[in-house]
This record gives structure tokens, C-alpha cells and sequence, in this order.
């Protein structure tokens, strides 16, 4: 075992070594002066093993701890045409867990840069910031402005966010796909409706819809919230292990949340239906879709059902939209779960169970919950005996809890079983152990390696009780504590007179806002790996913001009034800076969403990362190993690992992809469909906002019918006429305020004109306190 930081090698001491000395001393490559070592070993027989070393010089141990000045930047709206004006917004603030409650940036003055999408400095200007770090600006585009992406930042400081300029029509409409809002039982019938209405409500009457339907399997994952899922993710410190080897677990079982680097493993969709047809008078269109084939074929999982409705109406533009239906086995499934990973003796244990559907539907009911004590017969098969028993609420939430008495020491398990209201029945559960003073776990079987920790979050100063379980009696285990990036340092050696023991690991404040520890033992000739991340969290740097209109519609011109509202996490009012923008909701389709990053976890989530990494010689670092004296094996013929047929698949492409890149025919770029294309005859129609739209060649069959006069003629005195209002005032962003403080009572309020435009309005709200809240 070899610890870079110790040991420097000279290679001439090693030059005179051969391959019978067990040792080889080789150059990684030819043009390097890095070295690796390889053991090998051989046996009478001839056969040869062999580690290389390599993981050794790769890096150094660095316990990185969060200190970031980061500049955060708003924009009024995602995208814009040439001859707007783009509104901005920044905040340069230090993230840090430990700072004070001041702005050490206001007063000073920073350089705010935009490029344009072909990285040229359209836009540089020294600006002062205020007393929150804040400052505000805009720029003016030109009429030939170039189409893409604007990138906007500060010179010098990380953050900032990008913004789109396009000739684009804003869409009048909006396509949504309605499915049942519970899953549907695997193996039954179910109507979708593609939606299609225009932004001020009115339905589409004249439109195409081309329907798709994906089918594709699914996996229910759901947990209890935590105050810090958004910083850790949902399910985190859950601590029930995963004992797939208990009979019945994969029935009741939960199975917790998979780290960041677990791969992910997706089978690819399959088509059920795919069709083309008119939409109805209503603006709808009915899809029937049946799940029984998935059933017949899949049967043993859940399955998630895709509808994409693409809607082209008279003026020929497209809309997509989008839903999904999931069919499900089992009417519902049962959490279950603790408050703390084990317990001692004594202890009130916090149960809590949940009953919820496949899509996180809370499902109330009756519930009985029996705590069951586990021992095992001669051949490791449990059996339980059911120590206590009670009855409960699963409320219209779909939970429910209770306190149970942890008696005596020993393994134990919560089985719930929640009866709905149509009468159905579904177990959930989790094994757990109870401690005592002379508690070795010997009596019972674990998964190969745990390490459990007894609370879910902890503090600065506190201590860890982490218990570690091994299924092999007298294990040796290698604890390392806080390893980082895949790098350690010196493990600590626990040595269980038993399969189970617990040991202190105290947590400080450069722990915040997790970190690591990672155990390693070795039984039945296999080495097993676990690795705990350990939650810290840090100070609470979060603010609530309410929002509140005067009326939830208006006419063209109205008044509205908008209320701001600032309040801390104990509910106080809070003085901060607010950043109000209200603009056209049509746009976001545009622009594919939001552009503005989250302002929470811009500046607070970061966590360490740590990936276990080992090696061993059943990996092949160094390819194929020959023995001195032996040829190594291989590819044969003269096309190498390939055959005839592939090499002629791979010059059909090359050659269809030049005949592309030339636009000839069947490339599907010029050639005939732009010719057909040029045939079709056009016209002209009026949008709602003004803009002119085009049209096809029938659309001026509505101008003839409203000519006719009710009795279905042409002539005839003309009826009297309301006198019409022209809309005048058209805008795609409504309202900016770049700098609103709140008041004492951490209240701003302020009032806008709407523009004319029949739309549908977003109203975002961001803000910014000392210590940057």
C-alpha cells in the first residue's frame, strides 16, 4: 500500500528488476514520465494475476467548503424582438454559511456585459450597486439585431443567465391533453382529451390534431417532504435498508432513493397509437386508448402512457401539447417508516405510514398497524410474532402515525395494511433493530454491509451514533470518514465481536452541508462497498413571498393592482429588495420556459460530492495482459472487429449524409418539398393582437359567410352596430419594477394599466434580504 504524498521514487533503483520478481516498473505511455506499478502473481500451473496501481497519483485529498460570490440576473422577459428594449436586473452576493447580515458589495461598481449570439460585446457598462448588491439596466436592439441567444453577465464574477431574440408571432392559443386524474387499472380502457383554446379562453374550431401515444414502463417513487428536499433531493436520510432477501419485501417493502451516480436505466418507448384528424366544434378531440396488450406482455409492471397532440390551426401554425396516464397494477401502494435509522431499548419509536397511488395521490382509509417481532429457524427463514396491535386513521393527506414502545432489544418489523374506501387492502412495512447494552446482532441475518445513522439531520457540535451491520460475524471493516471526490484518507479499523456495533462520529461546522462517511469489509470471498452521506444542514437563508392581484381577470386598458408580500421563516415581515416583472404567458412558449435560474438554489444548493471508487485486478486498466513468451488475442480477418455488411451500413450513411449537406433530393432539406411548398396558394388574416398572420386560401370563406344577413341573403338594410374600440396597446411585458422595497410590514403595492392584449399574464416576483436571503 503506497501513499503518494510519503514516498518518492527513483527509478534507477528499480532498473535492474524483472518479471520474476513479482514486479514490473513500466511507463504508462510512450510520451510520459508518469510510472505505474503492477503486482503479479503466478501460480505452479502458470496462471497469472496481476493490480495495477493506477488511482494512486491522480489527485490529492481536498475537503472543499462552500464560500461563492455569485451574481444572479433577471431579465423581463425570456425572449425579445429586434427594436425592444431588454430590461435586466443582477445581484452580486457572497454565499456563505457563516456571513453576516450586510452586503459587502453595495457602493461598488461592476461591469455588466452582453454578447450577442456570435460572442461579440454588444453591450458594456460600469454600474453602481446598491445597499443590497443590486443594480439594473437596459439595452436597446436594433432593428437588425442578430437572432439567438444573448448571453448577460458580469466581468469577472460567476452567474448571469442568457436571453433569446427572435422574429417570432407570439402563439394565440394553447393545446393541453386531459387524462384521468388517477391511473387507471393495468388492463382497462381510457379516454384522453386534446384541448385546444385560445389564450383569452375561447376554444379552436378549425384545426388538425395529429395524435401520438407512447407507452413506456414506470416506477413509483415517493417519500415523506423534508424541509430540505430542494437541497438534498426527496427521500434523503431515509433509513430503512433495502432487504430484498426478506420474504415478501419486494411486496411491502420501500425502497430508498438511489444516489446522484447510480445509472438510470430506461427501456425506450413503444408506439400504441398514432393518428391524424379534424378537431371538434368544442375545440377537443377524444383518443381511446386500451392497456390490456401491456398487461398480456408486461404484466409484472406499471406503465406510464404518453399523449402528444400537435394542433395546426387556419393560420398553419403548430402547437404541441402534451399528458400522461399511468396503469397500475395495485390500486395503491403503502409507505411505511421511522423516525430515527435504529432504537435502543426504552425508546418511543415515531412510526408513520402513507397510503398514496401510483401518481402521489393521497388515499384515506382505515388502517391496522401490528409490530411484529422477528427470530430465525436452523435454515435462516424468519418468523414473526405479532407483539402488539393497533388501529388508525389514514387521513385525507393519506397518513398516518402513532408511537410504539421499543421494549426489548432485537429485530423487528411495522406492518401496516390501510383498507380504502372501495374496500381494498395493501400491506407496507420496514425492518428495524432494537439495541441493548450486550446487543451484537448475531442472531440476526443483515444485508452484507450497513451503515446507519441514528438521526436524520444533525448540528454543528453534535455526535453521530452510527451503527455499522455486517452478516458475517467478527468482520473486519475499514471506516472511512468524510472521503471526497473519490478520495480518502486513512480509514479507521472496527473490528465486530458480533455482526452489529456503534460507533461516534462527531460533526462540525465545516461539516455543513453534508458529507460522507464510506465502509469497506470483506466475507465469502467478495469485497462490499456502502457509502452514507450525512446531512449538515446550514443556516436558513430562505424568505417567503406572497403575490396577490386585485382581480384574477381583466378588460383590455383596466387597472390592476399588484400586492407584494415579504415575510421570514418564523412568519415575521421582512425588509428586502423585490424584482416584479409581469409578461405575456404566450411567450414562454417561445422561449421554451423561464430563462431565470432558481433563485434558492442559485445561491444556496451545494453539496459535496463523493463517488466510491475501487480497483481490483478483475479490471482491465491496462488491456490485454500476455505473459511473457505467449501471443495475446486478437481481432481476426482483415476488417478488424467489423464485417463486409457493417462497413457497407456505415458507407450508405456517409454518403446520405453529403447528399443532405447538398440539399438533392430525399434529403429532406430543398429539392421537392420546397418545391411543393412554392405551389401553395396564400392569404392573409388578422390576429387577435394585431399581428398579421398567414393564412390559407379558403380563409376568406368566412368573410363571404359573414356577409350573408340572418335569413341567409346578401342584401337587406344593415343592423344597428356597436360603435368598435380599435386596441391600440399591445405589449409583451406589462410591468417591470427592477428595485421594490417592502415596507415595515413587508408589504409593496403598486398599480398598472394592462395593455389591450386578450391574453393570459405571468406575474414573478424575486427577492433579496442582508445575508443573502
Amino acid at each position: 500500500h503506497v501513499r503518494n504524498r510519503q514516498y518518492e521514487i527513483n527509478v534507477r533503483n528499480f532498473a535492474e528488476h524483472s518479471d520474476a520478481d513479482g514486479l514490473v516498473y513500466q511507463p504508462v505511455d510512450d510520451n510520459s514520465r508518469r510510472y505505474q506499478w503492477l503486482a503479479i502473481a503466478t501460480t505452479e500451473e502458470g496462471r497469472l494475476a496481476y493490480l495495477g496501481f493506477t488511482g494512486v497519483w491522480h489527485t490529492t485529498y481536498h475537503d472543499q467548503q462552500y464560500n461563492q460570490t455569485k451574481a444572479f440576473a433577471i431579465t423581463d422577459r425570456p425572449v425579445y424582438r429586434p427594436n425592444q428594449t431588454a430590461k435586466f436586473k443582477f445581484w452580486i452576493r457572497r454565499a456563505q454559511y457563516d456571513r453576516d447580515d450586510s452586503s459587502q458589495f453595495a457602493g461598488k461598481t461592476f461591469t455588466v456585459v452582453i454578447a450577442n449570439p456570435k460572442g461579440e460585446e454588444i453591450f458594456k457598462k460600469s454600474m453602481q450597486a446598491d445597499e443590497y448588491g443590486g443594480l439594473d439596466g437596459e439595452l436597446e436592439l436594433p432593428g437588425d439585431a442578430t437572432l439567438g441567444v444573448y448571453h448577460l453577465r458580469i466581468e469577472g464574477y460567476a452567474g448571469g443567465c442568457q436571453f433569446r431574440v427572435e422574429e417570432y408571432k407570439k402563439p394565440e392559443f394553447e393545446v393541453t391533453v386531459e387524462a384521468p386524474t388517477d391511473p387507471v387499472k393495468l388492463g382497462e380502457k381510457f379516454t384522453a382529451t386534446v384541448r385546444a383554446k385560445y389564450y383569452f379562453g375561447s376554444p379552436v374550431t378549425d384545426a388538425e390534431v395529429k395524435l401520438k401515444v407512447l407507452r413506456s414502463s414506470y416506477s413509483q417513487t415517493w417519500f415523506p417532504r423534508g424541509e430540505w428536499d430542494w437541497l438534498y433531493g426527496g427521500g434523503y436520510g431515509w433509513f430503512a435498508q433495502d432487504y430484498t432477501w426478506y420474504p415478501g419485501w419486494r411486496h411491502w417493502g420501500c425502497r430508498g432513493p438511489s444516489p446522484w451516480w447510480w445509472p438510470q436505466r430506461r427501456t425506450p418507448p413503444e408506439i400504441v397509437a398514432e393518428q391524424t384528424t379534424k378537431i371538434g366544434p368544442d375545440g377537443t378531440v377524444k383518443i381511446d386508448i386500451d392497456t390490456a396488450l401491456a398487461k398480456a406482455v408486461h404484466g409484472d409492471l406499471d406503465h406510464r402512457y404518453t399523449i402528444t397532440a400537435e394542433v395546426v390551426d387556419r393560420s398553419r401554425r403548430t402547437i404541441v401539447g402534451t399528458g400522461q396516464v399511468l396503469a397500475a397494477r395495485r390500486p395503491f401502494k403503502v409507505f411505511a417508516w421511522g423516525d430515527r435509522g435504529y432504537y435502543r431499548a426504552g425508546d418511543t419509536i415515531r412510526a408513520s405510514f402513507s397510503a398514496r397511488t401510483l401518481d402521489g395521490k393521497p388515499v384515506p382509509g382505515k388502517a391496522q398497524v401490528e409490530l411484529l417481532s422477528i427470530r430465525y429457524d436452523d435454515e435462516s427463514q424468519p418468523i414473526e410474532t405479532v407483539v402488539e396491535t393497533w388501529d388508525a386513521e389514514v387521513d385525507a393527506q393519506g397518513m398516518a402515525s402513532l408511537p410504539v414502545k421499543a421494549a426489548a432489544a432485537g429485530q423487528y418489523r411495522l406492518r401496516c395494511r390501510v383498507t380504502d374506501a372501495k374496500d381494498r387492502t395493501i400491506e407496507g412495512g420496514f425492518v428495524f433493530t432494537v439495541i441493548g447494552d450486550a446487543f451484537d446482532g448475531s442472531a440476526f441475518p443483515f444485508n452484507d454491509l450497513e451503515i446507519i445513522t441514528d438521526r436524520r439531520e444533525y448540528k454543528p457540535g453534535e455526535t453521530i451514533r452510527l451503527q455499522i451491520n455486517s452478516n458475517r460475524a467478527g468482520s473486519a471493516v475499514l471506516l472511512f470518514e468524510r472521503p471526497s471526490n473519490g478520495v480518502y484518507l486513512p480509514p479507521r479499523l472496527v473490528r465486530l465481536t458480533g455482526k452489529s456495533t456503534v460507533i461516534d462520529v462527531p460533526v462540525t461546522t465545516k461539516d455543513m452541508p453534508n458529507f460522507f462517511v464510506e465502509a469497506v469489509t470483506v466475507h465469502g470471498a467478495k469485497m462490499h462497498t456502502v457509502n452514507r452521506e450525512v446531512y449538515v444542514p446550514p443556516a436558513k437563508r430562505v424568505l417567503n413571498v406572497e403575490l396577490a392581484t386585485s382581480a384574477t381577470e381583466y378588460l383590455p386598458g383596466e387597472k390592476a393592482t399588484v400586492t407584494v408580500k415579504l415575510t421570514d421563516l418564523a412568519g415575521e415581515p421582512f425588509v428586502g429588495s423585490t424584482v416584479l416583472a409581469m409578461y405575456d404567458k404566450s411567450v414562454e412558449y417561445i422561449s421554451g420556459g423561464s430563462n431565470v435560474a432558481n433563485i434558492r438554489e442559485f445561491f444556496w444548493k451545494w453539496r459535496r460530492r463523493h463517488t466510491p471508487r475501487r480497483e481490483s485486478n478483475l479490471q482491465r486498466h491496462f488491456g490485454n495482459l500476455v505473459p511473457p513468451g505467449q501471443i495475446g488475442m486478437s481481432n481476426l480477418g482483415v476488417f478488424g472487429d467489423t464485417v463486409v455488411d457493417e462497413l457497407s451500413d456505415q458507407t450508405r450513411n456517409l454518403e446520405n449524409g453529403q447528399r443532405r449537406a447538398r440539399g438533392m433530393p430525399g434529403s429532406g432539406i430543398g429539392g421537392w418539398q420546397m418545391a411543393g411548398a412554392a405551389r401553395s396558394k396564400s392569404a392573409l388574416s388578422f390576429s387577435g393582437d394585431g399581428d398579421i398572420a398567414a393564412g390559407t386560401a379558403d380563409d376568406d370563406s368566412s368573410l363571404r359567410e359573414s356577409s350573408k344577413d340572418a335569413n341567409g341573403g346578401t342584401g337587406g338594410a344593415a343592423p344597428d352596430l356597436v360603435q368598435p374600440t380599435v386596441r391600440q396597446n399591445f405589449a409583451d411585458t406589462a410591468l417591470w419594477r427592477a428595485a421594490l422595497t417592502t415596507d415595515d410590514q413587508g408589504m409593496a403595492e403598486l398599480e398598472v394599466d394592462m395593455p389591450e392584449n386578450l391574453t393570459a399574464w405571468k406575474i414573478r416576483c424575486w427577492a433579496m434580504g442582508h445575508g443573502t436571503r
